[in-house]
Order: structure tokens, then sequence, then C-alpha cells
């Protein structure tokens, strides 16, 4: 995990880190390549592919 995103998430309570992770782990699971995780706007945010 990112660093950033794993700060981030540090502030919040444990139920909300569960359900972050296993979001994270949807997004891994649904594309072909690793995305990019990052903080954009102050939220985790996963990219992948081309950005245009």
């Amino acid at each position: 995990m990112n660093e950033l995103v794993k700060e981030y998430l540090e502030k919040y309570p444990c139920e909300v880190i569960e359900m972050h992770n296993a979001l994270r782990q949807l997004i891994y699971d649904s594309v072909s390549s690793e995305p990019e995780e990052t903080l954009w706007a102050k939220l985790p945010s996963y990219y992948w592919g081309s950005l245009l």
C-alpha cells in the first residue's frame, strides 16, 4: 500500500480501514495490471492505463 494512503487511513476507525481494504482488493482484482495508488484531492485514488 502507498505510504501516503496508509498514513491517511491511520486516522480512521478499524471499520473504515476494513471497508477501504475490501474496496482496494476489489479494484486490484478487477483490472489486468496493477493500478497506481495515490492520494488525489486528499482521497485514496487508483489509476491504471494511460491518463488523458
